[in-house]
């Protein structure tokens, strides 16, 4: 693993050395200058097709910049949780997040399920929870969209989107190099870029990320930290303009993800009982949620070996846009494809002894192409209209239990091996306008079509107690069919009674498709229905001289939501998905204000209550009316110092200070898990502090959860234990030294 992260290493800053001493003739690039000190109220949001800034756009949107992530040591998508408030993951089985805004969103870890916050990577939608594990980086913004935006961004956004956009060639020669050194988790990470114009109509960019690190779980039966991770990644970008008004750009990348271990601990035993599995074999098991874990698949307690935990995945992306303007018309072409394949053991008894896991063999492919064409701007009148063509061949082969036999008193014997595939088309047709009544007022309306249908199969082998109590054998069989045909919509009014101030209110419908569940005992019983979001809001947005200030009241109720739950059938645990109506209403506030030259405060704050609107099942067995909903903390804020002023002519200080905080949010059903642990309210800091010196050298610390906050996000309860939970805990204190150098 070392090995290989060295080679990259070196190959990368030769590749940069070679390229750097190539334009040694040219002239210098300029030296770097320190960041102006303003609002980011210029900054223009992509996802929503229309051109428009943050503080002009009718919806609730937080833009994160690439020095948002720096200085929060992130490089993947799933562990973007709490960079803003009301945006919670939690990383289940699989390293799978659920993703929630304002408290919605799909708190599932069933793999199958496409998540409600959809995730877009440059226009192009990936549909799957695993393609969040995507190492992040070279991008100009994340954007972060809150509320049902179904008629702008398409398929599955009935309560958000996140999306990523990577940057693009450009027509000056440019390059950088950056290594992060993350103490606490041993981590390394090199990252950089190469940007080349050849000639006056081709650019070509190439970038990577290398990162090895070792988690901070202590196994204490391994006697080592996990998980230990290894990413590697490469990006290619050409753009073409082979006449005016022709631009065309195509992106290629390869990810490699390789971990051993997992960021999971026992959190609670209550009972005793997964104490007593292990003392049988002279385990003595840390019961505490404190970063200590004792699992492995050992050949103890009368067991077979099993395997060590871990994930792989390998994953292709291409991303073909093309744009063309005709007359005052833009016509854009995008063809999008991707594949991944993701191969993972999960220990989930959390003995020494392999008693019982899930070996799992996850797959996709998927070819989206959208077509769209924009009217000219400027007018009392604009509009978009296009198609949207999708493609997706999942599935998956989970194979549950252990050994056949064992002595450890565990009473789940037997495996079952399910086979579940997938297979998705849709097709969509969608417009949207915008037309002043007024100079001060506008009209927003929007609608779109979609006929998705579904098809799969689902197979499984099983034995011992397993397959006798839980999970029966079947034999090969069609799923049955689904087809939805839906009509999603939005209507909006912006009010702008002078240029600095922007009153809006929103009416949307959003819907989100069905699929099927590996975890039914029956094949009758996979299908969960499509889900239906209906979303108001109103909101204001204020632009002033150094700031903004921006508020919003929501309301969305979702019908059929595809609510996640655990059933235990025969002692066995299973996640599975059931429709449930829920709603989540509140407000948000943020806002930004320069207090001197070079000195920021940001602060926002959310308010979401989600519960449950019907009891869930009818007979409330899981959860009643009224009752909250989980992974949903109802308040959370941050509050944020940034600096950064030129200190002298070769000199800038940079830096920032970070205060977040959440109030507590149950992570089971209050009914079915009553004992479960809970996701208790906390605060957490972060800050940086760097340098840019001369000839483009930038020095820099960051620090994340620098008080060491210890607080549980994810909790499952082990099969056969009697109220025994395994999860994870927020991951500690780390600090970090950056180097980046551009060239």
């Amino acid at each position: 693993m070392k090995g290989a992260l060295l080679t990259t290493v070196l190959l990368a800053t030769c590749s940069t050395a070679t390229l750097g001493n190539s334009a040694f003739a040219q002239d210098a690039p300029p030296l770097p200058q320190a960041q102006p000190d303003d609002s980011q109220a210029d900054i223009v949001v992509t996802a929503r097709k229309q051109g428009e800034t943050v503080l002009r756009a009718p919806a609730s949107i937080t833009v994160l910049t690439s020095d948002n992530l720096n200085s929060s040591n992130i490089s993947k998508a799933n562990e973007l949780t709490g960079i803003v408030p009301g945006l919670v993951q939690t990383n289940g089985n699989g390293s799978l997040p659920a993703t929630t805004f304002r408290g919605l969103g799909t708190n599932s870890s069933v793999p199958s399920a496409e998540p409600s916050v959809a995730y877009f990577v440059d226009g192009i939608y990936f549909s799957h929870l695993r393609d969040y594990t995507s190492p992040v980086y070279d991008i100009q913004q994340v954007e972060l969209i809150k509320g049902t935006q179904s008629t702008l961004l398409g398929k599955n956004t009935s309560v958000g989107a996140i999306s990523i956009v990577t940057n693009r060639p450009t027509k000056d020669f440019a390059s950088t190099l950056k290594y992060t050194h993350s103490f606490e988790i041993n981590g390394n990470r090199l990252e950089g870029f190469v940007n080349i114009p050849l000639g006056s109509s081709v650019q070509v960019r190439a970038s990577f990320l290398a990162n090895n690190e070792e988690g901070m779980v202590y196994n204490l039966f391994r006697r080592q930290n996990e998980p230990r991770l290894r990413d590697i990644s490469g990006r290619l970008a050409i753009a073409w303009q082979p006449s005016d008004g022709v631009d065309i750009l195509l992106r290629y990348q390869h990810d490699d993800r390789d971990q051993k271990g997992f960021q999971w601990e026992l959190l609670q035993d209550p009972s005793g009982t997964v104490s007593r599995w292990a003392a049988t074999f002279g385990q003595i098991l840390n019961t505490i949620p404190d970063r200590i874990s004792n699992s492995g698949s050992a050949a103890l307690g009368g067991t077979t070996a099993g395997p060590e935990e871990f994930e792989k995945q390998h994953t292709n992306r291409i991303n073909l846009l093309a744009t063309f303007d005709i007359a005052d018309f833009k016509l854009t072409l995008q063809s999008g494809y991707h594949a991944w394949r993701n191969p993972r053991y999960t220990d989930l008894d959390q003995t020494a002894a392999n008693l019982f896991g899930v070996q799992e063999n996850e797959y996709t492919k998927s070819f989206t192409q959208e077509i769209r064409l924009n009217s000219p701007s400027g007018g009392r009148f604009s509009y978009l209209a296009g198609a949207f063509y999708y493609w997706n061949n999942w599935g998956n082969n989970p194979i549950s239990g252990g050994s056949n036999s064992n002595t450890a008193g565990f009473p789940i014997t037997g495996i079952a091996n399910t086979q579940l595939t997938q297979n998705t088309k849709a097709i969509s047709a969608f417009a949207s306008g915008s037309y002043d009544i007024l100079t001060q007022l506008t009209v927003d309306v929007g609608v779109r079509y979609t006929n998705e249908r579904k098809s799969g199969t689902m197979a499984r082998q099983s034995t011992g107690v397993l397959g006798l109590v839980s999970l029966p054998s079947l034999p090969l069989t069609e799923l049955q069919r689904l087809e939805t045909n839906n009509v999603d919509y939005s209507f909006g009014v912006r009010y702008k009674p002078s240029n600095d101030l922007l009153l809006y209110a929103t009416y949307s419908r959003g819907s989100k498709s069905g699929g099927y569940q590996d975890g039914a005992a029956l094949p009758s019983l996979a299908p969960y229905a499509p889900e239906t979001a209906l979303s108001t809001e109103v909101g204001m947005k204020l632009s002033f001289n150094g700031g903004f200030f921006a508020a919003a009241l929501f309301n969305t109720e979702v019908k059929d939501f595809q609510n996640n739950y655990t059933a235990t059938i025969g002692g066995v645990s299973r996640a599975l998905i059931g429709n449930a109506d829920i709603r989540s209403r509140g407000f948000e506030i943020s806002g930004s204000k320069r207090i001197v030259t070079g000195l920021r405060v940001n602060g926002s704050l959310v308010y979401a209550d989600g519960t449950y609107l019907k009891n869930f099942p009818a007979d409330g067995s899981v959860a009643l009316k009224g009752q909250p909903l989980t992974r949903n903390p109802k308040w959370s804020g941050q509050v944020e110092l940034t600096y950064d002023r030129k200190a002298s002519e070769k000199v800038d200080i940079f830096g920032s200070i970070k205060f977040d905080f959440a109030s507590k949010a149950i992570l089971q059903s209050l009914i079915t898990q009553a004992i479960a642990p809970v996701m208790k309210a906390h605060q957490t800091l972060n800050a940086s502090f760097g340098l840019r010196l001369f000839d483009g050298l930038e020095i820099s610390a960051i620090g994340t959860n620098l008080t060491d906050a210890k607080y549980v996000t994810f909790a499952t309860g082990i099969s056969g234990s009697g109220g025994a939970y395994a999860g994870s805990v927020i991951r500690g204190r780390v600090i970090a030294l950056q180097i980046a150098h551009k060239f």
